[in-house]
């Protein structure tokens, strides 16, 4: 992750993360369009959080489908190739 100092960001990107850290969402826009957003860094956690949470239970679903499932090398054996 990429980490900067914010004494080097200009006057208007301070006052942003001066709202974020009040605990207010605030979107980015470029050219007049939506690209980013500063969140407060609990909220990015519980994110991390949720998504962990969703490929682990992935995960656990792609294994109990495995069933009789067999490696590609033992497939192609078995075929002769």
């Amino acid at each position: 992750m990429t980490r900067i100092q914010t004494t080097k960001l200009d006057p208007a990107m301070q006052e942003a993360l001066r709202l974020v850290a009040d605990g207010e969402r605030v979107v980015l826009e470029w050219n007049g369009r939506a690209v980013a957003a500063l969140v407060p860094l609990e909220d990015a956690e519980v994110a991390e959080a949720a998504e962990d949470a969703a490929d682990l239970e992935a995960y656990r679903a792609a294994v109990a489908e495995q069933g009789n499932a067999i490696p590609l090398e033992q497939y192609l054996r078995r075929r002769g190739e």
